[in-house]
């Protein structure tokens, strides 16, 4: 969950004169005091509102989120015919967070996530006016084909800023190169398109210093996707949102299309060994390495969200 990001009650005064309903309970109150004239009912502060340009890319984005649910799930049907799934709502102060899980023959578990920021966290945080993010996970049956984890972030803060992330890689169970081209190809095919360098956001992901000790040394992530959060962030426009949008699609397109020419491959006890190892790092990652799971995210949100199927140790 690379950032993998991720909401106050309005309190109504009443006047009375023999009794105030307080948060702590009901007390009776002396002549003195109730003939004192009532507190006015605070008024509500009025709720933000996006600009005109900012609402048009806010609902491009929930578009976007909607069709890839869509989509995703459509995907998973296919792939394993007869499907269970699990919803689940987790509404805290913070955010509102919706969990979908699929789960079958093929595709043992398929997560989908959304994250509705009410209010900062800072310092990981900043105060949200908007936001959305949204994440898919999924943990095929077969060892041939590993874990995609695939995410995007878009706010606008309150200070002003209009921000656009995301985290899309790869962690392979047993080693593939040639599928690991692909989908590094895949992705590098959009920021051709969009004339954007690409390497800052593979830096981040695997050669700075957290990229390098947790993702490619501890995880080995394949290492071919990008990682948004490379700094200076971007910028919220109709150009870097489509960028980001389509290699979102690029990224996870090229990953179903590997898991369907793979999905029947034979399998030895040696490449369920390899499967196994990489499950298990990656919860280890989530508890020990992701900032976002450790310090952000609720346990009970992340582990149903992007956990696998099955753990050994």
């Amino acid at each position: 969950m690379f950032m993998k990001q991720r909401y106050a009650p309005l309190a109504l005064a009443l006047g009375v004169t023999l009794a105030l309903t307080l948060a702590a309970g009901t007390r009776l109150v002396s002549a003195d005091e109730s003939a004192s004239p009532p507190a006015a009912a605070a008024a509500p502060a009025p709720a933000p509102v996006l600009k005109p340009e900012q609402q048009a890319l806010a609902d491009r984005m929930q578009a976007f989120e909607d069709r890839m649910e869509a989509d995703f799930f459509a995907r998973v049907q296919d792939f394993n015919g007869k499907s269970t799934l699990e919803d689940k709502v987790f509404d805290y102060d913070t955010a509102t967070h919706t969990v979908k899980v699929a789960r079958g023959k093929v595709i043992e578990k398929a997560g989908w996530y959304i994250n509705v920021q009410k209010k900062g966290m800072p310092p990981m945080v900043p105060d949200p006016l908007f936001s959305r993010y949204m994440e898919m996970n999924v943990h095929p049956a077969t060892p041939h084909v590993g874990m995609l984890h695939a995410t995007v972030y878009f706010t606008y803060l309150k200070n002003g800023a209009g921000l656009l992330a995301g985290y899309m890689d790869y962690v392979p169970g047993v080693w593939h190169e040639d599928d690991n081209q692909r989908l590094k190809a895949a992705v590098e095919k959009v920021f051709v398109k969009y004339g954007e360098d690409i390497s800052r956001f593979r830096t981040e992901l695997c050669d700075s210093d957290f990229g390098k000790k947790h993702h490619r040394d501890a995880l080995r992530a394949a290492c071919v996707g990008v990682s948004l959060y490379a700094r200076p962030m971007m910028k919220v426009d109709d150009r870097n949102l489509s960028l980001v949008m389509d290699a979102f699609e690029a990224f996870t397109g090229e990953y179903f299309a590997i898991l369907d020419e793979r999905r029947r491959q034979r399998a030895t006890e040696a490449d369920f060994a390899e499967q196994a190892g990489m499950r298990k790092r990656w919860l280890e990652d989530q508890v020990f390495a992701d900032t976002m799971s450790r310090k952000v995210v609720p346990y009970e949100v992340w582990s149903m969200a992007n956990l696998p199927p099955v753990v050994r140790f």
